[in-house]
């Protein structure tokens, strides 16, 4: 979304003084006096809701809201052309999507997740769930796990995970690279140098038991209780399509990964 405040040839500025905040509305139209945005400033912060309105019939959207904090945008809402929320979801600053962001269809029925992660300072789709009228999750791609929120010292959380939708085919392979407790406290990297093990799949590990033969996107380790107090697991879930076609074909094989931290409690 950009919007041309090239356009701009003057606004109005509404100023509610009292004893703890210089606050100003500030409004802004375009040359045909149409209103465009508007917008709280804190002493020359912005903060609370700000809107901006597109003034075109043929647009997707009829206007999009923002929350700021601390002159930093947290939520962003857009709107259709009859007033109907399209998507919304958090922000990492203007138009930097993260985290959770829901879209809607025309009726107002959620039609998908989408999970965004900071990944190398750009918006990486980590995973997402595709729904139907219902609520039931008919598509997508994201993984599921499971683990005890809160073992004792000195034993072992067991973590299962599986790639509930893979992205490629039923057929490629998941395995699990581990990186330091501390690497993606903030924001996710690709940096091979952060890992430090990796957990193949069962099929892999167990290749000469027929039992475990499809089970290619299962993954299972323990993690030690080694210290009390919160203990991060982090990593990547790398899936791995060898031979892909469906536009593909001049690649040996194609990967994707899906970024992970969980975190678990040790008592005595």
């Amino acid at each position: 979304m950009n919007l041309r405040l090239s356009l701009l040839v003057f606004g109005f500025i509404f100023i509610s003084c009292d004893t703890k905040k210089s606050k100003e509305i500030i409004q802004e139209f375009d040359q045909e006096g149409n209103l465009i945005a508007e917008y709280e400033v804190v002493y020359g912060l912005k903060e609370g809701l700000s809107t901006y309105y597109y003034n075109d019939e043929n647009s997707k959207y009829s206007k999009s809201e923002f929350h700021w904090k601390n002159d930093s945008a947290t939520f962003q809402i857009n709107f259709d052309q009859q007033n109907h929320i399209l998507s919304q979801g958090p922000l990492k600053g203007y138009n930097f999507k993260i985290g959770k962001w829901k879209y809607y269809d025309n009726n107002q029925n959620l039609k998908e997740i989408k999970e965004l992660i900071d990944l190398n300072d750009s918006t990486y789709l980590n995973q997402n769930w595709k729904l139907n009228k219902k609520g039931d999750t008919i598509g997508g791609n994201y993984y599921s796990v499971v683990f005890k929120d809160t073992v004792k010292l000195n034993s072992y959380n067991r973590f299962y995970f599986l790639m509930e939708r893979p992205l490629f085919s039923r057929n490629s392979k998941v395995d699990a690279y581990l990186v330091r407790e501390n690497a993606f406290k903030e924001q996710y990297y690709e940096n091979d140098s952060l890992r430090y093990d990796r957990i193949e799949n069962l099929s892999s590990r167990f290749r000469n038991k027929n039992v475990y033969q499809d089970k290619n996107h299962h993954i299972i380790f323990d993690a030690e209780a080694s210290k009390l107090g919160k203990i991060v697991i982090a990593g990547y879930l790398m899936e791995v399509e060898i031979k892909p076609s469906e536009g593909y074909e001049e690649y040996d094989s194609i990967t994707k990964n899906t970024y992970f931290r969980h975190e678990f409690n040790v008592v005595e």
